[in-house]
Order: C-alpha cells, then structure tokens, then sequence
C-alpha cells in the first residue's frame, strides 16, 4: 500500500513538473514567494510568503496535467521533467526531481554556493535530504560526510527536508489541510512576534532565526506541492526552533528586568535605566517594563526624599521626616519600608503631643489655673483614656478643684468674720470642712464659728425675756452665758454688745420691784411660787423682775388667776387688781 502511495507521489510531482514548465510567470510567483518567506524574520513576512504562494495559480491558457487525490485513477505516467524547481527562500539554490530508486528524494545540483539570505554567516550552503518512506516526515542529516563544510558551525541541527512524505493514514494520523497550516503558520509567527517587535533580528539569534526561515521556506514549497503533511511537519520543526529562541528571549528580557530592579533597590538610577532600556529594546510593548521605567525616572527625586526623611530623622524633625515620607510614598506606593516608617513617626508624634498636653496640664496645676488644668485633661483622656499619665493628671485636676473651692470657702468664712456674720462664717467653714474633712483651718474654724453663733443665740435668748432672770435657776444659766461671752466678745462686735445688755439684765433681776396689789378685802391673795399676801383693800409689795402668777379665792365665789410680767428698770409701779366677785 506504501508503495502505491509511493508511485502516486512520484506521479504527481512530474505532472507538476511539467506545469512549472509550462507557466513561467507562476515559477516566477513562486521564487518571489520564498524570497519573501526567507527574507522575513518573524513578523508579517511568514504571511506575505504564504499567501503570495497560494496565490500563485496556473494561467488560464496553459493545460494542465490534473492530480489525481489519494485512492483515484491515475493519470498516465508521464516522463520526468527536467526544468529547475526554485525553492522557497533558497536564493539561487535549485532542487531537481530525480528517478532514483527513493521516490521524492530531492538533491542539490551541482552547482556553486549561493550567497542568499538562506546562507547564514560563514556556513557555506547546505542541502536538504528526505528520508525513506518508512518514517514519513522524519528529518535525517545529509549522507554522512567525513567532517562539517567549511563555514558551517559544528553540531549545528539538520535542515528540515522539504520533499513530500508519503500520504498520513486516515485512522492513525490528524487530518491536515490549508486550515491546520495556517494555524501552524500563525502560532509560528506569534511565537517570533516579540523578536520581530524589538526590531531587526538580534544577532544572537541570527543563525536560528535563518534556519526557521528556511525550515518556513520548506514548508510552503511544500503546500504548495499538495503536501500539507510534509509542510506540518516542517513548520513543528521550526516551531521548536522558534520555542527555543522565544524562551531564550524571554530569559533575556526576564533578566535584565531584574537586573533593572535590583539597581532600583540598590538606588543606582543610572544601571537601572541602562537595564530597564535593555528590557524594552526585548520587549518594547511590555507593560511591566514600562511601569518600571516609569519608576526608575522617579528614582533620582526619590533618593533625594530619602536622604532628607533620613537628615530630618537624625535632627529629630518628626513632621519634615514624615512629609518627606509621605513624598516617598507617593513616588514608590510599593516601598512598604517607608509606609512602615511613618506609621512608627506618627506614632512619635502622638507620642511628643500627649507628653505636651501632660506637662502643660500639670504646670496649669502647678500654677494653679483650674480652667486651663482641665483642658489639658480632657485632652490627654481624649488621646489616652487608660494611661496613667492620663489618670494622674485627671486626679490632680480634681484635686485642685477640691483645694480651689475649699481656699473659696475659707475666704467666704474670714470675710463673714470681718462682717461680724458668724453664722455664714460657720456655714463657709463647715462647707471647707466637707470639702477636705482633715484640713485644720476648716475644723477650727468651724469650731470657733459655732462657739461664738451658740452664744450669741443664747444671749439673745435671755435679752428676749428680761423678766425671767429673776428667777434664780434662769439668773444662774445667765451668768454663765455671760461667762463664756466675755471669753469671745473680742472676736464679735455683736457678741460684746450682748454680752453687756445681759450683764445688765441680770443685775437688774436682781433688783426688786414694786407691786401695788388692789383687792376688795374679803379675797384671799396669793403669788404662785412666792407666798401668800392675805386680804387686803391696797397693799405693795416688792418683787424682783419675773413672770408671776397671783391667785385670789374667796368662799362661795370662783377663784381668779392674773398672770403678771415684773420687768426690771420700772419707773411707776406695777399694779395687780383682784377680786373674787363671781358665786360659784
């Protein structure tokens, strides 16, 4: 069956050979075509090859020879055609038919070395050879030779072959056809696509890229040969080439780009744009190198703001060291150190303002400015409920408070003194006192304040009652008010005024008084407490200054009781009637 396929092959190649022949201006298309297939290193040129080549169709007056497809009749075997084939961006190289026992077997001719864009520098030409049959689409190096050719790098990798492969099995093998080539065709060219948009091809990478041109080249001379097999194949030979470059590019681009951030964090602005420059140049399009060398034209004015948040921060400068790192900040969002940093200065800063807020409350304290005191505390709460400082200082506002109205009562208290008001100078005093129990002024001066107000109200007592200080009990407690007045009179006005009217008070109780007594003879007179005075029409006694009770009885006739106020220092006598004239 592989033998079938074989002699089909073979078949279809002459009559296509024949056609070349005929039409010149299609072998002229087709060398244009890989021309340009050659000529482009990745990019757009891989297209314009490939469609220049199926563009290429027969000219409508020249016959052509059909193909049969795999599995038709077959035309009649014709002779071998000689004319030159060009090959795809081979340059002036040729490929010839041959009738040699391996079918599809395509050799150089003899001819000299071409020096086209297929030969890379310094490696001579080289030739393409396709293997037996019994490995389709296996790539094999050329007949052994004894050493390399001249020019041509040692080790250097195979040349794809470019022959058609014997016809995949339709059970064993994916389909291919125009549609899987373009594919190939457009992963190919994307896997270029960044070298390609760097600008011409770089020189490390020359030699590769020449023979992924070639292995290109290959490829479509062999689509257009009908063998879209053959051109798979070639284009996943190339394809791994280009992998292999594509990877070392993105090693490349990966390393300079490190390089670039490494001088970044280093501050070494000028490295930095010199690799940062080198990754673009690799990958122009590049959003992440363009970020950073975004970043790096930053770097000499972020140096600049480190320099000065580091002098301020030796000064001890908190606010200039954080609006030079606020600046970092906003030149390198990602710089975590300095975030870092002006959390820990701001925390110094409220730090440096609670311990402000702490003294000038205690030196408000100190000076004794309640208004002021209490600010600062409130304030220092506000900024630091819990702390001690801030508990301290609180307890001191409020004992300055308590000392403030306490000095206030006090001065209330002496004030009330002066004035001779020892009754709102004992409330003062008492108040100091329940403001700061254990304050000695306060204590004592309750304690003298009160002396002086209960003596005062018992003197006043007794003036209001004259007439009872002749009573020896009312006489006796008197005296003794009037002992203790005369211990303070020098501490009160008032006092010492009292002091002296009791004092004579008391003396004239002491002093009796007269009494007339009137009555109608028959009625019997007593005084309550003093003695009995008898029957009489007239009569006057003496009494000393009192309150008295005289009772009269008399038989047969309700008994009276007069009620009668002795007051000391009386011009006229006092006079009592009394009279029992109601029968009982």
């Amino acid at each position: 069956m592989n033998r079938e396929h074989e002699n089909g092959a073979i078949r279809n190649r002459v009559a296509r050979a024949r056609v070349h022949q005929a039409s010149g201006r299609r072998r002229l298309l087709w060398a244009l075509a890989g021309l340009a297939a050659l000529a482009a290193v990745g990019g757009g040129g891989v297209w314009t090859g490939f469609h220049l080549a199926r563009e290429a169709a027969p000219d409508p007056g020249v016959a052509e020879t059909p193909i049969p497809e795999p599995g038709q009749a077959e035309p009649p075997a014709a002779e071998p055609a000689s004319g030159p084939a060009q090959s795809a961006g081979r340059g002036p190289e040729r490929l010839h038919e041959t009738s040699d026992p391996e079918p599809g077997r395509v050799e150089p001719p003899p001819a000299e070395p071409a020096s086209g864009p297929a030969y890379s520098a310094g490696r001579g030409p080289e030739r393409s050879h396709e293997t037996s049959a019994s490995e389709p689409g296996r790539v094999e190096p050329p007949p052994a030779e004894p050493a390399p050719r001249p020019g041509r790098a040692a080790g250097h990798p195979p040349e794809p072959a470019s022959g058609p492969a014997p016809p995949a099995d339709p059970a064993g093998q994916a389909p291919s056809g125009p549609a899987q080539v373009e594919e190939a065709l457009r992963r190919l060219e994307d896997t270029l696509k960044p070298a390609s948009t760097a600008g011409s091809p770089l020189s490390e990478h020359r030699t590769a890229l020449e023979r992924i041109a070639l292995g290109k080249a290959k490829a479509l001379e062999a689509y257009r040969d009908g063998d879209a097999g053959s051109a798979l194949r070639l284009l996943a030979a190339a394809q791994r080439e280009a992998d292999d470059v594509a990877r070392e590019e993105e090693a490349r681009y990966r390393l300079s780009l490190r390089a670039a951030k490494d001088d970044y964090a280093a501050g070494n602005p000028e490295a930095a744009r010199m690799h940062i420059a080198q990754a673009l140049e690799r990958r122009p399009g590049s959003a992440e190198a363009k970020a950073w060398e975004a970043r790096i034209s930053r770097l000499p004015e972020l140096l600049a703001e480190r320099r000065k948040a580091e002098d301020a921060r030796g000064a001890g400068k908190l606010r200039e060291e954080r609006a030079a790192l606020r600046r970092i900040v906003e030149l390198d969002p990602d710089d975590a150190g300095a975030r870092g940093r002006i959390r820990a200065v701001e925390r110094q800063m409220r730090e440096r303002a609670f311990e402000r807020v702490i003294a000038q409350g205690r030196q408000a304290v100190e000076g004794k400015h309640p208004e002021q005191a209490k600010q600062a505390a409130a304030e220092a709460h506000r900024r630091r409920p819990g702390h001690e400082d801030t508990r301290q200082l609180r307890a001191q506002v409020a004992a300055l408070e308590r000392t403030l109205n306490r000095d206030r009562r006090l001065a209330e208290a002496e004030q009330a003194a002066v004035r001779d008001d020892w009754e709102a100078a004992l409330r003062a005093f008492e108040e100091a006192g329940a403001i700061e129990p254990a304050h000695d002024g306060a204590a004592k001066g309750s304690e003298l304040a009160a002396r002086i107000v209960t003596v005062q109200r018992a003197v006043d007592g007794f003036l209001a009652r004259p007439e009872r200080l002749g009573s020896p009990e009312v006489a006796g407690a008197a005296r003794e008010t009037l002992r203790e007045a005369k211990a303070m009179v020098s501490l009160s006005a008032r006092l010492k005024t009292g002091a002296e009217a009791l004092e004579q008070a008391i003396e004239a109780g002491r002093t009796p008084v007269p009494v007339r007594i009137l009555s109608d003879g028959r009625t019997e007179i007593g005084i309550r407490g003093v003695g009995r005075v008898g029957r009489t029409g007239e009569r006057t006694i003496e009494l000393r200054p009192g309150d008295y009770v005289f009772e009269g009885k008399r038989p047969g006739y309700r008994s009276k009781l007069v009620r009668v106020a002795v007051t000391a220092g009386g011009g006229a006598p006092v006079e009592v009637r009394i009279v029992c004239d109601e029968r009982s």
